[in-house]
């Protein structure tokens, strides 16, 4: 039977390996309003720390936010938002990833 790795189970620890200094690709921030609170993000959709977040009444409530699959970073296919601002679209595809049996799974 396979060992399972606890620290891959640990948010914080698969958190805590994704460097926040790390250059984004593309750089492009996206922004969107909705009455007294906003959010700005990458084209991920991905909230990493800088000036990016979730902001209500201008506080930030929200500093950090990434989505994994499998504890890794997606891939971005695509980004954009509505000419109106009132819809972001991010389209992601996750990395192969490895069965306990070290399998590829698409």
């Amino acid at each position: 039977m396979a060992q399972l790795d606890e620290r891959k189970l640990d948010p914080a620890v698969a958190l805590a390996s994704l460097d926040a200094t790390a250059p984004r690709e593309p750089h492009r921030l996206f922004a969107l309003k909705q009455g007294d609170c906003f959010a700005v993000a990458d084209a991920y959709g991905d909230i990493r720390g800088a000036g990016d977040g979730f902001f209500r009444d201008d506080t930030r409530v929200l500093s950090e936010f990434r989505l994994t699959v499998g504890g890794r970073q997606t891939s971005l296919l695509g980004a954009s938002l509505s000419q109106d601002n009132v819809l972001f679209t991010s389209n992601l595809t996750n990395l192969p990833m490895q069965s306990a049996r070290g399998r590829d799974i698409p």
